[in-house]
């Protein structure tokens, strides 16, 4: 769940992700398949991202793929639009 759909850069500042079950690994992925930023939480079910990648650049408009992985349970994916304002 995204509590923003599209999530506005950097006006929103931050988007909850949530339902996601505790240990897993998040990873934030172009639609080719690039991973931008990987979220590890281990007592959490909630993430928060800032819309930047792994260099502290903020991504670009488009549409963004939101894996959870966990050794414990099913692989969830969903797609999140960003909108960058700047």
């Amino acid at each position: 769940y995204f509590d923003k759909n599209p999530f506005l850069v950097p006006k929103d500042n931050r988007v909850t992700i949530s339902n996601i079950p505790i240990g897993s690994t998040l990873k934030i992925m172009t639609l080719d398949g690039r991973v931008l930023k990987t979220l590890n939480e281990d007592s959490f079910t909630m993430y928060e991202w800032d819309g930047k990648d792994e260099f502290g650049i903020y991504v670009h408009s488009g549409v963004y793929i939101v894996v959870s992985s966990n050794l414990e349970e099913k692989t969830a994916v969903g797609k999140l639009a960003v909108i960058r304002e700047e």
